[in-house]
């Protein structure tokens, strides 16, 4: 099993990536470098084909994206790179039956559709869908659109995009046919303002979705209709302990497998919540872990872990235990590689 990690490249994000580094998982859990890709810029998030024999890359603080093709023995050769028609693309989704990539355009307010063609290049951009909202308070954080994320929604029918900028969560209708992008005749459920939506999870029953809000530190939980799209509001709990006086911003969100236990990360007060799922028991918080953390998390199937993504430099990751703690564990990183 390989990992594809991406990075920050430049002296603006006073990054210490070199480009796009494939790891080795070995059965003992180390994972060993094998192969990095040097001469891209800030090739931050990536998507891999379900074939595992593509991968592509947004360039953020840019305005293109980029497809790889993946050798059996992880390597990675560009195959060639698009504008996305937008500026700082932040996340890209693979859409199978549209057989297209989305893109998120975080400082130009799109959503933008590049064809994926039968060899895994891609085509120039075919769509750009702009988002349409009154934004936010915030005077520098909320000065227009901003999607940050692209998520399928269960069905395969819609992608879910949380756009910071205008306090808003889109429902976006992929056509079945055509691919083509439509906003849900419904719009976007009223949102608090200054919450700045950023990241979201649907839990397993794909009937909730979680939202992390990146500027109130908050995590709001919706119903999702599937056979509509709508989202219903339901609640929103704060991601801060009530001792934190300094700025923070909500980042990260991951769910485990079992679908349990929910984890925001917090930047600015290094920690991670571990809100109750929202369960009946309605606790705001179980616990907050202390942690250097990340942009993004994500856990591990095989192993209930949580592995963080760091924009400068990485850490340790953290081992769920029974009641949904974490626990710092050790991760033997290789940094020597083949080629």
């Amino acid at each position: 099993m390989f990992a594809f990690v991406g990075s920050r490249t430049t002296v603006e994000r006073k990054a210490r990536g070199e480009g796009l580094s494939v790891y080795a998982v070995l059965p003992s859990g180390t994972w060993e470098l094998r192969h990095v890709l040097r001469g891209l810029t800030n090739p931050s998030y990536l998507a891999l084909s379900r074939a595992a024999d593509r991968l592509y890359a947004v360039h953020g603080d840019g305005e293109s994206v980029s497809a790889f093709a993946v050798a059996r023995d992880g390597a990675v050769s560009l195959l060639g790179t698009r504008a996305t028609e937008g500026l700082n693309p932040v996340h890209l989704l693979i859409h199978e039956h549209a057989r297209s990539l989305l893109v998120a355009n975080y400082a130009t307010g799109s959503l933008a559709r590049l064809p994926i063609r039968a060899d895994g290049t891609l085509g120039c951009v075919d769509q750009r869908l702009e988002l349409p909202g009154q934004t936010g308070p915030h005077r520098t954080q909320q000065t227009g659109s901003h999607p940050h994320q692209v998520v399928l929604d269960p069905t395969g029918d819609r992608v879910i995009v949380p756009d910071k900028g205008l306090d808003r969560v889109f429902v976006v209708a992929v056509g079945r046919d055509d691919g083509r992008l439509a906003l849900t005749p419904d719009g976007p459920p009223p949102g608090r303002e200054g919450a700045g939506p950023r990241h979201a999870i649907f839990d397993r029953s794909g009937t909730i979705l979680f939202v992390a809000n990146e500027l109130d530190s908050t995590v709001t939980r919706f119903a999702y209709e599937a056979g509509s799209g709508r989202l219903l509001p339901l609640e929103v709990v704060s991601t801060l302990p009530p001792s934190c006086l300094k700025t923070s911003h909500a980042a990260g969100i991951a769910l485990t497998p079992c679908g349990r236990w929910l984890y925001v990360s917090n930047r600015g007060d290094d920690s991670i919540a571990v809100p109750d799922s929202f369960g009946e028991a309605r606790a705001p918080c179980l616990a907050f872990a202390p942690a250097n953390v990340g942009r993004r998390w994500q856990v591990s199937a095989r192993e209930c872990r949580l592995e963080r993504d760091h924009e400068q430099h990485g850490d340790a990751p953290d081992r769920v235990d029974g009641g949904g703690l974490l626990q710092p564990c050790r991760l033997t990183v290789s940094d020597t590689a083949a080629d």
